[in-house]
């Protein structure tokens, strides 16, 4: 069993709040107001993290993320057992204690909501969603045709309990290393080490036999090198 904990000094301490199973989502609209999916029940708090509310329980759903325009609106991005192919955007209007399906996507990696209201989200192949239109889509071959510069995406999911995925760019033929570290700087696991040639590609990260944490990956190819942070919650 795992434990949700919240810290107020950036991280140097912690402070468990509540026991609970793996956590698949997490999201803060502000400093008091959060909700969290555990396996298959989905939990809200009013008091920053010190108490939750059981919600409800959603047996069918893979809850990816959430994302709240107010206390009471908010959406939320899923994937039904029924249909593994499709991803859901669906929305409450009552804090989270009803969702309504708004529309089924064949591929969706984000969903944000700006402060008028509107929903954005990213697809596969570059595609940009806004409320329920396609902005801009651009083809597989032609992206990495344009791949002029290195890149090192954000992990997804961040927090992650205990996989995750880490997207990245590479733009010429480069030895290519990415390597994972511990918060003492201690190096941890070599996720890749070998020659790459000019394109996007992705690994992914099981920290199942790690403590949970912050941690580090770094990308080096090249000349270039970049790194990012990530949290391994369970």
């Amino acid at each position: 069993m795992a434990h949700c904990s919240k810290t107020t000094n950036g991280g140097e301490s912690w402070i468990d709040t509540i026991e609970i199973g793996n956590i698949n989502a997490f999201y803060f609209h502000d400093d008091n107001n959060g909700w969290i999916v555990s396996n298959y029940s989905m939990y809200k708090t009013t008091d920053g993290g010190n108490n939750w509310e059981f919600l409800s329980d959603i047996f069918d759903l893979t809850v990816l993320q959430f994302a709240f325009e107010s206390n009471s609106k908010g959406y939320m991005l899923a994937v039904d057992y029924n249909y593994q192919d499709l991803y859901t955007i669906y929305q409450t209007l009552d804090g989270g204690l009803n969702w309504v399906p708004l529309r089924k996507y064949t591929y969706l990696k984000n969903i944000f909501v700006s402060e008028t209201g509107k929903i954005w989200g990213v697809g596969e192949y570059a595609q940009i969603f806004s409320s329920d239109e396609i902005i801009t889509s651009v083809e597989e071959d032609q992206i990495k045709e344009e791949i002029n510069t290195y890149l090192l995406s954000q992990n997804f999911p961040n927090p992650f309990n205990p996989i995750t995925t880490i997207r990245y760019s590479i733009a010429n033929h480069s030895n290519v290393t990415i390597k994972v570290y511990d918060i003492l700087g201690r190096e941890v696991v070599a996720l890749v080490n070998e020659e790459k040639p000019v394109g996007e590609y992705e690994v992914e990260f099981n920290a199942e036999t790690l403590p949970s944490g912050i941690y580090f990956y770094q990308l080096k190819a090249g000349q270039f090198s970049e790194t990012k942070k990530m949290i391994l919650l369970k």
